[in-house]
């Protein structure tokens, strides 16, 4: 008896040995071949050239990241919401190419322009003030705070926006990262008006029971969207997946057409 218990002991273990070494090599073809599958996606991937986006909407950035990735798959896009993380990212992690406002372009150094934005045929947009009750007066004496949505940072807003008013005394400002926040800026008294671009404010009026009103101002213009790159590396293929966004997304960037600079 004792005998027959060892035979059936040392078969199990056999046994157990086999199904141990089976679930092994299964373990290890199935790694091999997810690796086969994956690696080749991977790799594609990490080949696409990059581009980063700053362009300040009340779409939400993750939303217009999605939305940009679906209309051109051969290019890996990053939309920030901040302008200061658009900035740290560009010189911490350079991408081939930008795509943000004219002014924000031009801020950053080491950028060829590959493509302007246009709107009927214009690179540029007016902006007006908004202000409740009673229109701005820009040459009065007091000093005005006025509300935008940030472009270059804290440093450097204060002369963009001086630039476009030329008021008689420097106005403070009051930043914002999106355009849905002007409003609150009016609404709270912390501005006495929010620069806006002029064929916004139909939609701006629209959100509110103020009373608004429109000031406009000579020369107020801001340069629509444009394409940047850091590198000629992948400038073509950069180039020709911009040129043929459409729809929506074309609508949220503000631009009808392009023109190759």
């Amino acid at each position: 008896m004792p005998h027959q218990l060892g035979k059936i002991l040392s078969r199990a273990q056999r046994t157990i040995g086999r199904v141990k070494r089976l679930l092994c090599l299964l373990v290890m073809g199935t790694a091999c071949l997810l690796t086969s599958f994956a690696t080749p996606a991977l790799v594609h991937a990490a080949d696409k050239p990059s581009m980063f986006v700053y362009l300040p909407t009340d779409v939400r950035p993750n939303a217009f990241q999605k939305m940009l990735n679906s209309a051109i798959p051969t290019v890996n896009v990053t939309v920030f919401g901040r302008v200061k993380d658009f900035q740290k990212n560009i010189k911490k992690q350079p991408p081939d190419a930008i795509l943000s406002y004219r002014p924000v372009i031009d801020n950053e150094t080491g950028i060829s322009v590959g493509l302007q934005g246009l709107d009927k045929g214009s690179p540029n947009e007016s902006f007006v003030l908004i202000s409740v009750g009673k229109t701005v007066e820009i040459q009065a004496e007091t000093q005005l705070t006025i509300g935008i949505v940030d472009l270059l940072g804290r440093k450097k807003m204060a002369n963009f926006v001086s630039k476009m008013i030329q008021t008689s005394k420097k106005p403070k400002i009051k930043r914002v990262s999106k355009p849905e926040d002007l409003l609150s800026l009016l609404q709270f008294k912390v501005a006495d008006a929010v620069l806006i671009p002029e064929k916004d404010v139909k939609a701006f009026k629209s959100k509110s029971k103020l009373d608004l009103k429109v000031t406009p101002i000579s020369g107020a213009k801001v340069g629509l969207p444009a394409l940047g790159f850091l590198s000629d590396t992948n400038k073509k293929l950069i180039q020709s997946a911009v040129k043929k966004l459409q729809g929506k997304v074309q609508d949220i960037m503000r631009v009808s057409s392009w023109r190759a600079l």
